[in-house]
């Protein structure tokens, strides 16, 4: 049997007196509140998550996740805790965990007050108070309280005017907190007698079933679900009902470009059947959270069902231990009804993994699998639920992308689910050849990535690691930029770290730590750029940790016999060294710029950003344009307009070059230092390359130096800061 999350309370909406219902399975039981303390137009609701108890998976306990404990955001929101005495203190500690991550991530300058109370049936519950506000009072609101680009996007979606365009309904029904959030009169209340919160004041009361909750490592998912709802996420929309006035974020409830949903749904299905609805802030033009759309028992407020589970979801299968992040959809949804956001990305540590394949569109159709990229097509893979072991708290993950074209490739694009497709390319294969690059993307909605092909191509994505905060990753692992260097050369003399040039077939060890560049014996990982200069065409080369077995993976391509280079993040194996497979005889030149060890002096953290061309010297002459390259240039990308910290101290981007011809080598470093002996990229047959690199800065800028002319492309998708 299915575990439920689902609603256990139907709200009901009276002028003269309110009514506390709550729903038990079948049985509707309503009791009239005292109405002495309460406004005239306030009301209560109530959305619970009750579970099936015979479900069988119930016997499997899952660990309890990390604590999440941050600093709260000056000024910003404050919510109090009121606990029944049947709450004991590790679950009051868990509690107040999971309140730090909103008042980190929620700058709106209100106090909430919620009840918790330990509950022995379900799994959770929230009540509730709301309001019915104009909707062009409310509508002023959202406008004089935007602050972040969401709010900009949703704004241009959500018309003015004296009705809200679901209904033409004069009102929208706005919880306390959320009206509190716009400076609305929607004030907390006392609760009755016969309330779950008796003579409570507060926004709402939470009750958790504790022991159930933490049987499944689920009490902050079940946390986080209820507080929202208090904060002001959910619908109107109860069972086969439609009411007359909308909560707020219905105005984000869509079924399609330009076409709204809100409308009950007969069906009891799980998934649901019928009209779809989901979560968009475009005007429904983008989806970026399926809602639960039926009358299946289940909220219509919440999230269908996700593998791995989602903080809202309404019906859950438990699958991983769901918690939320800044770019959670759900913390997206309160952004647009109303509240501010910290939108600093938090500071990320790298958790190395086996190198795995976790996407390969040449097998068999399915979520990793076929069929081919068509023409201009997008899709989305949700990483944690491949079979690499990602666990659903990685904010970015460390990938390789390889493409096997069908003809000419015009680029493709790989960004985080859920944003706007952003206006930078990955890689580029004009001539339809194999190509691979290396690439940091950030973890979008449901923990998942976006890809974009310009021509049909099979799409391969390797992955190497991944990127969580240090309260979910406290093992997690800092970077230490190290200045450029050559670690090994197979064209020298024979050594360990020369030559002779590798055979076909041939698997060699590096030892890393013997180089002169200066690698500990601390580091963990190693950020390195590997060249091959083959001598015909190169079917592979694969990197992996010396003393494990070979993975199914690769790291580069060379099908046209040209000299490739690809960046690749490898984790340290026996006595720090890497081992290096080549299925077909190449030379091999490997260079380090950082490795990844355990936090210390000099460590730096990961900052994601959203994808963003700083550097496109295609564009007319200036700072971050023309000319093309040719020799020895700098460029202050802390100046360049992508939001980068001045605290930077590496950055995490992707070059391509446009060649006018032959092009030797393209070489990026910090401006400070001199031009070190090693090279980022190169294009001996002038087509169009791009390769990642991790650039250390120590006053925001870097060099680049090209043996010959070219245009040159810079992209960041984030940098490296205490």
């Amino acid at each position: 049997m299915s575990i439920y999350k689902i609603s256990s309370g139907r709200m009901l909406l009276r002028s003269a007196f309110l009514l506390v219902c709550v729903q038990v399975f079948a049985s509707v039981l309503c009791a009239q509140d005292g109405k002495a303390t309460l406004p005239a137009n306030a009301n209560f609701g109530e959305r619970g998550l009750l579970v099936d108890a015979d479900s069988p998976s119930l016997q499997t306990p899952v660990t309890a996740p990390p604590l999440m404990y941050a600093p709260p955001a000056a000024g910003g929101l404050v919510i109090v805790p009121n606990f029944n005495a049947n709450v004991d203190q590790p679950t009051r500690d868990i509690i107040n965990s999971v309140i730090n991550f909103y008042e980190a991530t929620i700058t709106t300058p209100i106090t909430v007050n919620i009840n918790f109370r330990n509950m022995t049936t379900g799994l959770g519950s929230s009540f509730f108070v709301f309001y019915n506000v104009s909707y062009s009072s409310y509508r002023a609101a959202l406008g004089a309280a935007a602050t972040s680009p969401d709010d900009a996007t949703a704004l241009s979606n959500t018309a003015t005017g004296s009705a809200n365009p679901i209904n033409s309904n004069p009102s929208i029904a706005v919880k306390s907190a959320n009206g509190r959030a716009l400076g609305l009169s929607t004030p907390e209340v006392t609760f009755s007698s016969n309330s779950p919160c008796p003579s409570f004041t507060g926004s709402g009361c939470i009750g958790i079933n504790v022991a159930l909750a933490n049987s499944h490592g689920d009490l902050v998912a079940v946390l986080e679900h209820e507080i929202d709802e208090i904060l002001g996420l959910g619908s109107a929309l109860s069972g086969n009902t439609t009411p007359a006035i909308p909560w707020s974020q219905d105005l984000f409830r869509w079924g399609g470009p330009g076409v709204r949903s809100y409308a009950s749904n007969p069906s009891t299905t799980n998934p649901c059947a019928g009209p779809a609805a989901f979560f968009s802030i475009d005007g429904g033009a983008t989806n970026l959270n399926q809602f639960n759309n039926c009358a299946n028992g289940a909220d219509y407020g919440d999230w269908i069902t996700h593998t791995p589970s989602q903080v809202q979801d309404a019906i859950t299968n438990f699958s991983g231990t769901p918690s939320l992040t800044s770019t959670s959809a759900e913390v997206r949804s309160l952004d647009v009804i109303g509240y501010s956001l910290n939108l600093t990305s938090p500071g990320l540590r790298f958790v190395p993994v086996t190198p795995c394949r976790v996407v390969d569109t040449r097998l068999p159709d399915g979520p990793f699998g076929g069929p081919v990229m068509g023409r201009s097509s997008s899709r989305s893979f949700t990483i944690p639920a491949g079979a690499c072991g990602i666990p659903p708290t990685a904010q970015a993950y460390a990938l390789n992308v390889t493409v096997v074209p069908e003809g000419t490739l015009g680029f493709l694009t790989i960004w985080p689910t859920g944003q706007a497709q952003p206006a930078v390319s990955t890689l580029n294969s004009t001539d339809g050849r194999v190509k691979a690059d290396a690439a940091i993307v950030a973890a979008g909605i449901g923990g998942a990535v976006s890809v974009f092909v310009f021509d049909q191509t099979h799409v391969i994505l390797d992955i190497n690691g991944y990127f969580a905060s240090p309260a979910n990753a406290p093992s997690g692992l800092v970077f230490y930029p190290v200045t450029p260097c050559r670690v090994m050369d197979t064209r020298l003399n024979n050594g360990p770290l020369g030559g002779p040039i590798l055979a076909a077939g041939a698997t060699r060890a590096v030892p890393v730590l013997s180089s002169p560049c200066g690698v500990p014996a601390t580091a963990v990982a190693y950020s390195l750029n590997m060249t091959v200069v083959p001598t015909g065409p190169l079917g592979f080369l694969t990197t992996w940790p010396t003393g494990t077995s070979q993975p199914v993976i690769s790291t580069l391509n060379g099908p046209t016999g040209t000299v490739v280079a690809n960046a690749a993040i490898v984790p340290a194996g026996t006595n720090g060294s890497v081992n290096v497979f080549v299925t077909d005889q190449t030379h091999l030149i490997i260079d380090v710029n950082g490795y990844f060890a355990p936090p210390g002096a000099g460590g730096l953290q990961f900052y994601v950003l959203t994808p963003c061309r700083v550097v496109d010297t295609r564009n007319p002459p200036g700072s971050f344009g023309g000319p093309a390259l040719s020799g020895q240039r700098g460029f202050n990308l802390a100046e360049g307009g992508c939001s980068v910290s001045p605290s930077v101290q590496a950055y995490s981007m992707n070059a391509t070059v446009i060649p006018a011809g032959f092009l030797g080598f393209l070489t990026l470093w910090p401006a400070a230092q001199p031009q070190p002996l090693v090279s980022t990229l190169n294009s001996y047959d002038a087509s169009v390359v791009s390769n990642a690199a991790i650039v250390q800065s120590t006053n925001g800028a870097i060099n680049a130096f090209s043996t010959s002319t070219t245009d040159l492309i810079l992209d960041l998708n984030g940098y490296f800061a205490p």
